[in-house]
């Protein structure tokens, strides 16, 4: 295991500024350097660097101690929830913000996003439709993207040990549409009543938007957008 908090120590941060579960077991680790090259937002500690080049984004003082500690990587020194594009993302954000960092990178047009997070988190990016967990973020991503892998993590694995499941996810791009920001925003409406009928939202149509399939949300928008 990686000391996470023997380099929070070291660079003088405040366990505060972490506000998330650290993936810490160098096995993993080791497994999910293998993609290359990669965009980090909210990175430090970042220890996947010890094993991965790429580029960090994250403020100070975490930029600094990024710069300090893995001096392989380029870092940027901004809100990690402005990151640029990239052609892989590595999520490994605070619980309130994984949901965002996913969604920007969709909408971004990112080739290819993993990670690790909460379970539940990772059971929303795919859920099925009919079932509680699929809400609008399930079927934009995967209106976008396959999900090529989606497995538990033991809590041991991580700094500090988290109090529920974690999980990781492999996301990859199979679809391009030329409005995504629309289509996000039509499924966030669509899904604020997700159990009422379409025609009662005002879209033509007489099922639930929490029984269709991304592809038939899709075709609706599509239709709705004319």
């Amino acid at each position: 295991m990686i000391d996470v908090q023997g380099l929070l120590i070291k660079h003088r941060i405040p366990p505060t500024l972490l506000s998330k579960e650290v993936l810490a077991d160098e096995e993993f680790l080791e497994e999910f350097a293998e993609k290359g090259e990669v965009l980090f937002p909210f990175a430090f500690p970042g220890l996947i660097f010890r094993y991965t080049k790429g580029i960090a984004v994250d403020q100070e003082p975490l930029a600094s101690a990024l710069r300090s500690e893995y001096p392989n990587i380029r870092v940027i020194s901004k809100d990690p929830l402005s990151f640029p594009p990239f052609r892989r993302v590595y999520v490994e954000a605070p619980p309130v913000h994984a949901r965002d960092v996913v969604i920007r990178a969709a909408l971004l047009d990112v080739e290819e996003i993993y990670g690790v997070g909460r379970e539940s988190f990772v059971a929303t990016l795919v859920s099925e439709p009919g079932l509680h967990g699929y809400t609008y973020v399930s079927a934009f991503i995967q209106t976008l993207y396959d999900v090529e892998d989606a497995y538990r993590l033991p809590s041991d694995a991580f700094y500090p040990v988290p109090s529920g499941p974690m999980g990781g996810f492999v996301l990859v791009r199979k679809r391009r549409i030329s409005n995504p920001d629309q289509y996000l925003q039509f499924l966030k409406r669509l899904f604020t009543a997700k159990r009422k009928k379409l025609k009662n939202l005002g879209v033509e149509g007489g099922r639930r938007p929490w029984e269709m399939a991304p592809e038939e949300l899709l075709e609706v928008f599509e239709t709705t957008m004319g």
